[in-house]
């Protein structure tokens, strides 16, 4: 009999194969990459999918954007220590 747990490692490592087309120069830089990291570029591809699908979607979804922390340091310097404070109390953070 197979455990609950096999059955959850076995459901997650289920995959299928696709093809792409990447840019050369693209795929030179994945596997400079993956090297470097010392894993295979099916790994890392993997990763960037994973990393796209549960992060950077939902979060343009939730209007999230990316800004340097020079950026960011700059807006933060302008506002007064109120305005801070009640940002904090509007997102409750």
């Amino acid at each position: 009999m197979i455990s609950p747990m096999a059955k959850d490692a076995k459901r997650k490592s289920e995959s299928e194969s696709i093809t792409f087309r990447v840019e050369r120069n693209v795929l030179d830089k994945l596997r400079a990459e993956a090297e470097r990291k010392m894993e295979s570029v099916n790994i890392l591809g993997n990763q960037i999918f994973k990393e796209y699908v549960y992060w950077h979607s939902p979060a343009a979804e939730a209007g999230m954007m990316y800004t340097s922390k020079k950026n960011l340091v700059r807006i933060m310097d302008k506002l007064t220590e109120e305005q801070i404070n009640q940002i904090v109390d509007e997102h409750h953070i």
